[in-house]
């Protein structure tokens, strides 16, 4: 287990550079959840203070639960709630991001998704990427990467 210091210090460290967290979808899905995964996203999320970047293949991914609901009020609220966040960037998914995207994935080998949100943080000069998923603490992505379930204590898990 990570000592929640180091994503203290992270989150510090963005603040005071003005590099912004790239947070991976799965990261972004726990807001507001009651898991314990969510007592960490929520801060970063919420203190407007820190730099954030994300993909908008990450806003995609954010939008499929209400899609299948077919609850367009709520697509449109999460879309809008994650573009206008202040100290906030969404980087669309362009050339730029595509190619970038493209050499992500001959790295790695991981899904094309994954690629976007990694290529998103490596553009965007992310001082490190928040996730929950294990297979990206063994990639080499170009940029930090906490994983956050061990940033949990023992009891949260």
């Amino acid at each position: 287990m990570a000592e929640r210091g180091a994503l203290q210090g992270l989150i510090d460290r963005s603040i005071a550079d003005q590099r912004p967290i790239c947070l991976d979808s799965s990261a972004i899905i726990e807001y507001g959840n009651e898991g314990a995964i969510a007592t960490l996203v929520d801060p970063i999320l919420e203190d407007i203070s820190i730099p954030l970047v994300y993909s908008m293949i990450s806003i995609a991914e954010v939008l499929v639960r209400p899609a299948r609901a077919r609850d367009i009020a709520a697509m449109n609220a999460i879309s809008s709630a994650f573009i206008s966040r202040p100290n906030a960037a969404v980087v669309p998914f362009d050339e730029q991001q595509a190619l970038e995207a493209a050499w992500v994935r001959a790295e790695t080998r991981m899904k094309l998704p994954d690629c976007a949100i990694i290529s998103a943080a490596r553009t965007s000069d992310a001082i490190g990427i928040v996730g929950v998923d294990r297979v990206w603490s063994s990639r080499p992505l170009g940029v930090p990467f906490f994983y956050l379930p061990d940033y949990l204590g023992s009891e949260e898990r």
